[in-house]
């Protein structure tokens, strides 16, 4: 390139360049007011207006990287905060501003009296933990964000972390706090024996062990479990319609959750999820003909009257058998027909979500 060139190409360049500087200044002052001195207040803000549907992760990250001091400003806000907000727990904004800071902490210096302040801080919360799995995502957020891993004993992080292992952010926790692979492998056997598949299967994809377990294995084997769960549940009463009701439930949430982990990490070829998609059909069916086989009869207009059936007196309505007894594994036998007339009331059971289907 000419020098000739080389000076139209600059002058080109100075309506862009001016662009991005306008463009940064707007960004800086959209964000003034989450980098006034007095930060505290707005930690007490965010709590009087906090809103689920809006949680600003994204806006107070990107509001953090203009400060000079992020992390100092943080954990001012954390340590100024008051325990309670007018209308939420003040530790889920103290959750929410770590989680923006732990966002840009690899492009951010914590000065040594920050890190210091937090470790104090993070001692403090570790007293509370106890039992309680908020306290330690808590703690666990602190020492993320301030980088506090190598502070505390791995061994003592990592049951922690098995404690909030249904939380969303527990994976993320786990990669940032510097556990090695030896403390995720105790923590993803741990979730394996107490009987969280999913979980564990989640950690090993999401903290890279895939190589020292086999999750499609333990995927189709938490299959054959649920199935056979739910049929514990339908034998332990009888099979009584609340119970086909309870074991199709946990049945349909325990294969949906292993379809999405099947879609979400691309293992069709390995574990087609169509056989799972179709037993999760059938279950569904069987469920609503079941609804459908106790609902009242429907009031007909006055008129003549049919004669009565005497056959249904009792409140007989029909044999129904094991909805479970055939399907994925083909390993039950039908029992005997039940009638719903020598049954005890039918009470539907409860909706219950859960954090992760287990």
């Amino acid at each position: 390139m000419t020098e000739t060139e080389q000076i139209a190409a600059a002058i080109n360049q100075i309506e862009e360049k001016k662009q991005n500087l306008k463009k940064a200044f707007d960004d800086l002052q959209s964000h003034r007011s989450l980098l006034s001195p007095s930060f505290s207040l707005s930690c007490k803000f965010l709590a009087d207006h906090w809103d689920d549907d809006a949680m600003p992760n994204q806006e107070l990250s990107a509001a953090f990287r203009y400060s000079p001091d992020p992390a100092s400003m943080v954990l001012n806000a954390i340590d100024g905060g008051s325990s309670k907000g007018k209308s939420v727990d003040v530790r889920r904004v103290f959750v929410l501003l770590m989680e923006a800071l732990i966002e840009i902490n690899d492009d951010v210096k914590i000065g040594v009296d920050t890190k210091d302040k937090a470790k104090k801080v993070a001692n403090d919360w570790k007293t509370k933990i106890g039992n309680k799995p908020f306290e330690a995502l808590l703690f666990l957020h602190l020492v993320a964000a301030f980088k506090l891993g190598s502070e505390f004993n791995s061994e003592e992080l990592s049951r922690y972390v098995a404690m909030i292992a249904k939380y969303k952010q527990a994976t993320l926790l786990c990669n940032k706090i510097g556990l090695d692979k030896e403390r995720v492998g105790e923590i993803i056997t741990k979730l394996l024996s107490i009987g969280k598949p999913i979980l564990a299967v989640r950690f090993m994809y999401e903290c890279g062990r895939t190589d020292g377990f086999e999750p499609v294995s333990v995927l189709k084997g938490y299959v054959k479990e649920s199935r056979e769960a739910a049929e514990r549940v339908c034998k332990e009463d009888k099979y009584s319609l609340k119970s086909q009701n309870v074991a199709t439930d946990k049945e349909v949430s325990a294969l949906k959750a292993v379809i999405k982990i099947i879609k979400d990490r691309n293992l069709e070829a390995e574990f087609s999820e169509e056989r799972v998609e179709e037993r999760v059909e059938e279950l569904e069916r069987q469920k609503a003909q079941r609804k459908r086989n106790v609902e009242p009869p429907q009031l007909k207009p006055k008129g003549r009257k049919r004669p009565r059936d005497r056959s249904a007196r009792g409140g007989i309505v029909g044999p129904y058998t094991n909805p479970l007894a055939a399907g994925l594994y083909n390993s039950a036998a039908p029992p005997q027909a039940v009638y719903y007339g020598q049954q005890a009331g039918f009470v539907m059971p409860p909706f219950h979500p859960s954090y992760y289907s287990q």
